[in-house]
């Protein structure tokens, strides 16, 4: 929210650092950029993506049976049991360790069984607006062409597919008027903050990504919007701010008019708000705070 010189060397591309919360955008924005102008290098990446999107959908399957068995829900047909069988089972193995994913989370029937069976369904439709679950919907369109042996990974794929960023990624972009820019997007889960303030040194611009459509989760004894607002002041008084510029990036505006259609109402997960449960009147109340 300041101006001046923040470069360390003129002579460098101005340095762009994507900061906000977990499941804010900011990853998705990186990638599209870098699918945009680095296509070629983006392009040859895509094999790596390919077992890591697996990964998420299998991990996906996994929560969803947690969240099942915990509301009591049975399936009403074999094939989507075994699949509820086999995702309470799965564990993701940490620390390098190679994850083998069950052969019940790959077959392409009994995972159709499994997103068709009512009682799943619902569970699902409950959870579709959640930041984990985001992709849930995406996955149901798309699993018979994601689970098939010949997949090939589409940009789709992976701007749909939350990864959650655990380092930091860094790109120079041309843009097209033939300007240089150094992006950043560094991790936004709490683990992760403490590398901002070492990342933000020299930078010319920083965008604060906040996601409107996860204010109803919760983030320890917080909710997502109370964590993130807290951030968003911290990045407009520090003095690390000073000389650099910020922006303000509103994500999920579809989710929150979802929600609020829902009967979720903005006011019941953020005290702090009073106005009218309407998009137009919360975007107002942030930007105007």
């Amino acid at each position: 929210m300041g101006h001046g010189k923040s470069r360390l060397n003129d002579s460098e591309p101005p340095k762009v650092v994507f900061l906000g919360p977990s499941s804010s955008g900011k990853s998705t924005t990186f990638h599209h950029l870098h699918m945009r102008y680095l296509k070629k290098e983006f392009a040859d990446r895509y094999p790596t993506f390919q077992p890591l999107i697996r990964l998420k959908f299998a991990l996906m399957l996994a929560d969803l049976a947690q969240i099942s068995v915990s509301e009591n829900i049975v399936a009403t047909d074999a094939p989507a049991q075994l699949v509820l069988d086999s995702a309470l089972k799965f564990k993701f193995q940490p620390n390098g360790t190679h994850t083998i994913i069950p052969a019940e989370l790959l077959d392409v029937a009994n995972i159709t069984a499994f997103f068709q069976d009512p009682h799943i369904a619902k569970v699902l439709q409950n959870k579709l607006n959640a930041p984990h679950f985001a992709a849930c919907e995406y996955f149901r369109q798309n699993h018979e062409r994601i689970l098939a042996p010949d997949y090939e990974v589409s940009d789709l794929d992976i701007l749909n597919v939350y990864m959650e960023t655990h380092q930091i990624n860094e790109r120079k972009f041309m843009t097209p008027d033939g300007n240089s820019i150094a992006v950043w997007d560094v991790g936004g889960a709490q683990r992760e903050r403490r590398k901002w303030l070492h990342i933000l040194f020299g930078s010319a611009v920083n965008v604060f990504f906040l996601s409107l459509g996860d204010y109803d989760t919760m983030i320890g004894s917080k909710s997502y919007f109370e964590d993130a607002l807290e951030l968003l002041t911290n990045a407009c008084t520090h003095a690390q701010f000073a000389s650099s510029c910020l922006f303000l990036v509103l994500t999920k505006i579809d989710v929150l008019d979802a929600k609020l259609h829902s009967g979720k109402p903005f006011g019941a997960a953020v005290p702090s708000y009073k106005g009218a449960e309407s998009v137009n009147a919360i975007v107002e109340w942030i930007t105007s705070e």
